[in-house]
C-alpha cells in the first residue's frame, strides 16, 4: 500500500505539470508545425493517465482482498484525503467554472441577478478583467444552478472580495462535501454490505476524476452529490420525510437528485406496511422541501424566467453529449429546431423508460442501490451535455453496489474522462474546431465507456427488460379478458 501511495503522489504532481504544459501550448506559426510538440505533451499525459488508473486499479484490487494491517487501512483512507486537501490549495487549471461562481457572487453583491444577466457580460468589467488573468473565459450565460447554490455564491462574495480567497472557499466546500460523500458511502455500505464497505469507499475516494475535478477544479457537483447520498441514506432508514427533503435540497444545487425520488419512492412503498403513514410523511417532506425552495428562491425570483439557464442546459445543442453529437449530423438533414425537438423526445423517452423499468425492479436495499447506479449511468449517456466531472455522481452511486462488473465500468468512465479532460483547452489554443471536439469527446468520454457498461451488464438489462415486457403483455391480456367478460355479463 505504501508503494501505491507514493506512486499516486508522484503521478498527481506529474498530471498537474502536464496539464499546465498542454494548456499553455499554443499554435506557433501553423497548426502542422505545432502538432509535433503538442503530440509529445499529449503522449506523456496519456502515459501518466494510464499509470494513474493502474495505481487506482491496484488499490481497488488490494482492498478487495482485504487490508490486513491497521497501517494499510490508514494509508488507504489517509492518502486520498491528504491529496485532495493539497490539491484544493492549487488554482484550477482545466475548467473556468469556479471563476464563474465568483462572477455570480460579484453580481449578487452588486445587486445584479445571475438568473437575468449572463455571466459572460462581466467580461467588460473590472472583475472580468481581473478574472481573465486567472484563466476565466467569458462563455457562460445565465445561471443554470439552483437557488441554494446561488445563495452560497452570494455569501462567499460577501465574505471577501479577494478572488484567490473566494476560490479557496469554494474548494473548501467542494472538498468537505467530497469527504462527507465518502463517509456516507461508508455508512450506506456498512448497512447493506459491510464486507465491501472499505472497498466501496475507496472506489470513490481514490478515483482520479473525483480528486482532480472536485478538489483541484472546485466543481459544485460534490455538494449536490452529498444531499443525494444523504437522501438515499434516509431512504434506507425508512424515513421518508428527511429523504424527500434531502433530495429537494440537492435539487436546489443542481436538479439531478430529483430524478432519484422515483426509485426511492418505489422502495419505500414496497418496504412500508403502513402506506397511509408513508404517504403522509412523503407529503410532509415535499411540503418542507417546497418551503425551503420558496425561501431560497424568493430573493432572486423573476418569474418563470428564473429557470431560463436550466432550460437552456436541458435543451439539446451541438455540445459534447449523445444528443449533441447526433444533432451535429441531423442538422444537415432536417431543420435544426425539428432535430432538437426530435432528440429531446427520443432521449427523454428512452431515459424515462429506463427509469421506470429500473424503479419497478426494486424490491430490497441492494436492488435500490443497483438501480441508482444504473440510472446515473444512463442519465450521463443520454443527458444533453457532458463534461468529465459529470462522472462523479455515477462513480459514487456505482460504488454503493461494488462488484467486478462495476469496477470495469468505473475504470472505463474514469480513464476516458481523464483522457478528454484537456481537450477543450487544446481546442481553445487553436488546434481544431468545436465540432471536432464534440465528436471526439462524445466518442471517447461517453460512448466507449458506455460500451463497456453494455458488455458488463447488457445481458442482465436485456433479461430484465424481456421479463418486464412479458409481465406488461400478460397484464394487458388479463385486463382485456376481464373487460370482455364484464361486457358479456
Amino acid at each position: 500500500m505504501l508503494g501505491l501511495s507514493a506512486c499516486a503522489v508522484a503521478l498527481a504532481l506529474a498530471t498537474i505539470v502536464l496539464e499546465s504544459a498542454i494548456i499553455e501550448y499554443r499554435v506557433i506559426g501553423s497548426v502542422r508545425e505545432s502538432l509535433p510538440g503538442l503530440a509529445a505533451h499529449v503522449a506523456l499525459y496519456i502515459a501518466v493517465t494510464v499509470a494513474t488508473c493502474a495505481v487506482y486499479y491496484g488499490v481497488l484490487r488490494l482492498s478487495s482482498r482485504g487490508l490486513a494491517t491497521r497501517r494499510a487501512q490508514v494509508l488507504a483512507i489517509g492518502v486520498p484525503v491528504a491529496l485532495s486537501v493539497l490539491l484544493a490549495f492549487r488554482a484550477p487549471q482545466i475548467s473556468p467554472d469556479v471563476y464563474t461562481y465568483v462572477v455570480h457572487g460579484h453580481q449578487l453583491v452588486t445587486g445584479i441577478n445571475p438568473y437575468v444577466q449572463p455571466a459572460k457580460e462581466a467580461a467588460g468589467t473590472p472583475i472580468g478583467a481581473e478574472l481573465a488573468q486567472y484563466g476565466w473565459i467569458a462563455v457562460h450565460g445565465v445561471s443554470p444552478y439552483g437557488a441554494l447554490w446561488t445563495w452560497i455564491e452570494h455569501q462567499v462574495g460577501r465574505a471577501t472580495p479577494d478572488i484567490p480567497r473566494q476560490v479557496l472557499l469554494y474548494k473548501a466546500i467542494a472538498v468537505s462535501s467530497m469527504l462527507a460523500c465518502a463517509w456516507l458511502i461508508w455508512l450506506i455500505l456498512g448497512r447493506v454490505d459491510p464486507e465491501r464497505r472499505l472497498f466501496g469507499t475507496l472506489v470513490f475516494l481514490w478515483n482520479p476524476v473525483v480528486m482532480f475535478e472536485i478538489a483541484h477544479e472546485g466543481h459544485n457537483d460534490a455538494l449536490m452529490l452529498l444531499f443525494l447520498l444523504l437522501s438515499i441514506w434516509f431512504c434506507l432508514q425508512r424515513t421518508a420525510a428527511p429523504s424527500v427533503i434531502a433530495a429537494i435540497i440537492g435539487g436546489l444545487v443542481k436538479v439531478v437528485p430529483l430524478i432519484f425520488l422515483l426509485p426511492q419512492a418505489v422502495f419505500l412503498w414496497r418496504s412500508e406496511r403502513n402506506r397511509w403513514r408513508l404517504l403522509r410523511m412523503m407529503l410532509v417532506g415535499l411540503c418542507v422541501g417546497v418551503m425551503i425552495g420558496i425561501v431560497v428562491y424568493r430573493p432572486v425570483w423573476v418569474g418563470i424566467e428564473t429557470f431560463d439557464g436550466l432550460r437552456e442546459h436541458g435543451r439539446p445543442s451541438v455540445l459534447q453529449s449523445t444528443p449533441g453529437a447526433l444533432l451535429f449530423y441531423l442538422q444537415n438533414s432536417i431543420r435544426y429546431d425539428i432535430a432538437v425537438r426530435l432528440l429531446s423526445l427520443m432521449c427523454g423517452a428512452a431515459f424515462g423508460a429506463y427509469l421506470l423499468l429500473a424503479a419497478l425492479r426494486i424490491h430490497d436495499e441492494r436492488s435500490l442501490l443497483r438501480a441508482c447506479g444504473g440510472i446515473a449511468v444512463v442519465y450521463l449517456v443520454l443527458a444533453p451535455g457532458y463534461w468529465p466531472w459529470y462522472i462523479v455522481m455515477p462513480v459514487a452511486l456505482l460504488a454503493l453496489a461494488p462488484g467486478r462488473g462495476v469496477v470495469a465500468v468505473v475504470m472505463a468512465f474514469t480513464f476516458c474522462a481523464r483522457l478528454v479532460a484537456p481537450i477543450d483547452n487544446i481546442r481553445r489554443n487553436g488546434f481544431y474546431s468545436w465540432t471536432d471536439e464534440v465528436v471526439v469527446t462524445t466518442i471517447i468520454g461517453l460512448w466507449l465507456p458506455a460500451t463497456v457498461y453494455l458488455v458488463a451488464f447488457g445481458r442482465e438489462i436485456a433479461t430484465v427488460a424481456a421479463l418486464d415486457m412479458q409481465w406488461a403483455w400478460q397484464f394487458v391480456g388479463r385486463t382485456w379478458t376481464a373487460r370482455k367478460i364484464e361486457r358479456a355479463a
